[in-house]
């Protein structure tokens, strides 16, 4: 295994104890000296050759939190853990798109209730890039949704999309189309857990979504879409390195009420 020391960091959390990176090697191309030009194996690719694991692949699982502090994210190297998801694994093929291919980037079709909003597109699922917590979607296909739901508007302190609650029983579905399988999310899904207001510093009695819009620096990159811890706490996620591909799957945590 491979260690470096970092010359610069954009961004410090001190909440952190470390930042473990599991995107493509190709990553790794021009960040390192004295040699720019090699790329550094993925940590998987690296456990593979010294028979640690059997496949260059790696899983991930969460469950939705309620409550500050827990901890129920489960990584799973050398392949997926079967017993954390129900039904097969929908793989879907890394985007050769000429950014995005570096990353987990792939194509989906987003779909609120029986309208699609967002045509078949390229983006991430953010498991390996920045930690994103919401979902970001084109401002197009966010407009669409927001006024769908009556009397919703965006909170100005936060750039959260605030909910009054005679609106949440006219909620729909939000289907995410990867593969010809449609991934949903439902209206309780598509909440910020209340219970988590004031960590996250929203008006404790008030509503929020967890679906935004993407902004000026991604859509200039060319990404039309960024699904976060949000989704992944309901969909079990594998990478599978080798082979340049992403699984889903759906999980018994899928319509949990939160």
């Amino acid at each position: 295994m491979e260690f470096g020391v970092a010359s610069h960091v954009d961004v410090v959390d001190a909440s952190l104890d470390g930042i473990l990176g599991l995107g493509p090697a190709a990553l790794s191309l021009h960040v390192i000296t004295p040699k720019p030009d090699e790329p550094v194996p993925a940590i998987t690719d690296a456990l593979l050759v010294q028979n640690k694991i059997r496949r260059s692949m790696f899983g991930v699982s969460f469950a939705p939190a309620t409550s500050q502090g827990i901890v129920n994210g489960i990584l799973n190297l050398g392949g997926t853990d079967r017993r954390k998801y129900t039904g097969k694994l929908n793989w879907v093929d890394v985007t050769k798109h000429e950014i995005w291919s570096q990353y987990w980037g792939f194509e989906q079709a987003i779909k609120y209730g029986k309208q699609t909003i967002q045509p078949l597109s390229v983006g991430t699922v953010d498991t390996v890039k920045s930690g994103t917590t919401l979902i970001h979607i084109r401002p197009q296909a966010f407009e669409a949704y927001y006024r769908s739901i009556p009397g919703s508007k965006i909170d100005k302190s936060t750039g959260l999309l605030e909910i009054p609650e005679e609106s949440l029983e006219k909620m729909k579905d939000m289907s995410f189309v990867i593969n010809g399988v449609s991934y949903e999310l439902t209206p309780n899904a598509q909440l910020w857990p209340r219970a988590l207001n004031n960590m996250a510093h929203l008006n404790a009695g008030k509503y929020y979504s967890v679906i935004n819009v993407l902004g000026n620096n991604e859509l200039d990159h060319g990404i039309n879409f960024i699904i976060g811890y949000v989704f992944l706490q309901r969909f079990y996620t594998g990478y599978d390195v080798s082979k340049s591909r992403v699984g889903f799957a759906y999980t018994s945590s899928t319509y949990d009420v939160k």
